[in-house]
């Protein structure tokens, strides 16, 4: 079954057999980029409020793309998209005309960096659903957390947004 990802949607990233995290699709950007809150309390795999699943404090905050949505991998259970605004938005790195810049998340903001601000970006990547997924399960402690998944730590977005 195909499923369509939508602003505001509360899904399900199981964690293992009985337990799963709660994320939120935040934006979307051309029906391809996905910027998604993940959060930080371990649900049951059958939790179906989606109040409840996006009640804890956002541990990663990051692009990625919707394959595991699509799929119906991560099961969405319902729409909160009056919460949206809530998170922030960030800025990264882009190397446009010859020139560092930074960009806002939307690309609707773009002008040169100072060195400060490059000291704290990093590149625009956008991650693979099952790197999410394994970075959260390695936060719950069912799998070793790799260097690579810090870019996708919700302490990175905070940061950046606030150079916009």
């Amino acid at each position: 079954m195909e499923i369509k990802a939508q602003v505001g949607d509360v899904f399900l990233i199981p964690l293992d057999e009985t337990s799963a995290a709660g994320g939120q699709v935040i934006a979307i950007r051309e029906d391809a980029e996905l910027y998604l809150a993940v959060f930080d309390q371990r649900l049951s795999r059958d939790e179906s409020d989606p109040a409840v699943a996006v009640e804890g404090v956002p541990v990663l905050l990051t692009l990625s793309f919707d394959a595991k949505l699509f799929h119906g991998d991560w099961p969405i259970i319902g729409n909160l998209i009056g919460l949206v605004n809530q998170y922030p938005e960030p800025s990264y790195k882009v190397k446009h005309a010859g020139v560092i810049s930074l960009e806002s998340r939307d690309h609707q903001v773009r002008r040169p960096a100072s060195a400060g601000e490059l000291a704290v970006l990093e590149y625009r990547a956008v991650a693979a659903p099952q790197n999410i997924e394994d970075a959260i399960k390695a936060h719950f402690g069912s799998g070793d957390w790799s260097e690579h998944y810090n870019k996708y730590r919700a302490e990175y977005a905070i940061a950046s947004s606030k150079l916009l």
